[in-house]
């Protein structure tokens, strides 16, 4: 059986990193007022979360690591980070997606 990693419903403690970049370089975003992590679940609903920094912000990688209720539906879902800044300039990341799977039980 080979390893695979995989997103199932229920899954606590998964931790989602998105770096936010700038012409393709890490951004600072050291100095931001507001870090949020916006996920579309399968049904369309918004779940919205406040991010933390990886470090220190100079690398641009924020993070959420879930927690119970959370990943509640299996199906394919999008996350996109907003970071904001108190002169009211505002940067997001890529959208990405991922899959989240039934258990059997």
């Amino acid at each position: 059986m080979t390893c695979e990693s995989q997103i199932h419903v229920g899954n606590k403690n998964v931790d989602f990193i998105i770096t936010i970049t700038e012409e393709c370089e890490p951004l600072d975003i050291s100095t931001s007022t507001s870090k949020i992590i916006y996920f579309t679940k399968p049904d369309g609903s918004l779940l919205v979360k406040t991010a933390s920094f990886v470090t220190d912000g100079t690398d641009g990688q924020v993070h959420y690591a879930t927690i119970d209720g959370d990943l509640d539906q299996p199906g394919m879902w999008k996350i996109q980070a907003a970071i904001e800044f108190g002169s009211g300039s505002m940067y997001s990341s890529v959208i990405k997606s991922f899959k989240v799977f039934c258990n059997l039980f």
